[in-house]
């Protein structure tokens, strides 16, 4: 696991990770953001 961090996102993103989480894409919210990092990479 790595470090702790805190982000500050607008609603509409924050409602659009919440949605790929409660539609089963990723299994938290941290997934998300960590595949988003991953892709402009």
């Amino acid at each position: 696991m790595g470090e702790i961090i805190s982000i500050r996102v607008d609603e509409e993103t924050a409602a659009y990770v919440k949605k790929q989480v409660d539609d089963g894409r990723y299994a938290s919210e941290s997934e998300v953001i960590e595949e988003a990092l991953r892709l402009l990479k």
